[in-house]
């Protein structure tokens, strides 16, 4: 619950948009475990749902910074995604240093999770979409 709502419903829900709850809660989630000394990779399914432009930024910054001490590996069906993590690795690590490695999953024969050979994120839309 939140204090000092002037509102008759200070519940959560009602003051925050989908997109600030989530970022609200992947800061809670990533201040908790930060600095553990646990080894563990984060994984994280599409993170930016309900995000816009500028907190998609800031999680691919954070995502970033945190890929430099643990194995970040983030799941997504947004092509955006995987230029906004480039970005934000070339603005931590510097031009020509490279720690991340994108990876396209395709579904061939009927069945799903098959590496594809062509790098969606590099095609034109309509074809991205088809891999």
């Amino acid at each position: 619950k939140l204090s000092n709502i002037k509102t008759g419903n200070p519940e959560i829900t009602s003051v925050l948009s989908d997109g600030e709850r989530r970022i609200v809660a992947l800061a809670a989630f990533l201040a908790d475990v930060t600095g553990r000394p646990e080894s563990a990779p984060f994984i994280f399914d599409d993170p930016i749902s309900s995000l816009d432009h500028d907190f998609e930024w800031e999680v691919a910054m954070r995502l970033a910074r945190l890929a430099q001490e643990r194995q970040v590996i983030v799941l997504t069906h947004r092509l955006s995604l995987y230029g906004v993590l480039e970005d934000a690795e070339k603005k931590i690590r510097g031009e020509g240093k490279k720690n991340i490695e994108q990876r396209c999953i395709e579904s061939f024969g009927g069945a799903a999770g098959h590496p594809a050979d062509e790098q969606a994120w590099v095609q034109n839309t309509k074809k991205a979409n088809k891999i």
